[in-house]
């Protein structure tokens, strides 16, 4: 029997095996280091979901995830793109804050103004040059976001007290109805009589009771 020619196979056969179990070793610690932390395909490849996110497995280091899937993937940094910068957002509230503090200006900047119409002895309905006094308030009135109008009519001292207060009460419908007509809110009109309890002028004269049968128009 040949001693050293059976020696020198068994050398060759389990150094032959030592190599397959050393490759196979590697192949599997490979294998499963991959594994850590992500999904794989059969030929190693990380597996993405539907928004191009690698699917997870466990919760790998933040080296692992560049390593293995990339820093991000391409559709989630476009995303990331897509968002506004920090001075963007400062730059959109600081116009949201002007914006409110002009419109609050706005309503606040304005001056309480009034104005005056007259009318015919005995009458109620609004004349030719009364309506060119309204229309010009109503004019003024729509170009701010006042609080309320108050109209307040009068009358001169001909005549009793009651048909007086009657008289004024028709005389501030008159103008109020004027001026819902014309795009004045009629939840912001406030109309009243007061007949002849308020003179401006000398009631025992024709001209100062002319200047008496008046109203109002008032806007806060």
């Amino acid at each position: 029997m040949n001693l050293p020619k059976l020696t020198t196979i068994k050398t060759i056969t389990y150094l032959f095996f030592s190599f397959l179990f050393m490759l196979f070793f590697q192949s599997t610690s490979h294998a499963s280091d991959l594994q850590q932390g992500f999904a794989f395909d059969a030929q190693g490849q990380v597996i993405f979901d539907n928004y191009g996110n690698c699917v997870r497995t466990a919760s790998p280091s933040q080296s692992q995830g560049k390593v293995k899937c990339g820093s991000e993937s391409s559709s989630t940094a476009n995303q990331v793109s897509n968002l506004p910068s920090k001075k963007e957002v400062v730059e959109n509230a600081n116009v949201s804050i002007e914006e409110k503090t002009t419109e609050k200006q706005v309503i606040q900047s304005y001056t309480p103004f009034s104005t005056v119409v007259n009318f015919n002895f005995d009458k109620y309905k609004i004349t030719d040059s009364a309506k060119s006094v309204l229309n010009n308030f109503i004019q003024k009135a729509k170009n701010i976001t006042f609080k309320m109008i108050n109209i307040l009519g009068h009358a001169d001292a001909l005549g009793t007290n009651n048909y007086n207060i009657e008289l004024s009460v028709k005389r501030a419908k008159s103008v109020e109805n004027y001026l819902a007509k014309n795009g004045i809110p009629k939840n912001k009109i406030n109309s009243t009589g007061l007949g002849e309890s308020e003179p401006i002028a000398d009631n025992t004269t024709r001209a100062g009771r002319a200047e008496n049968r008046r109203v109002l128009i008032e806007l806060e």
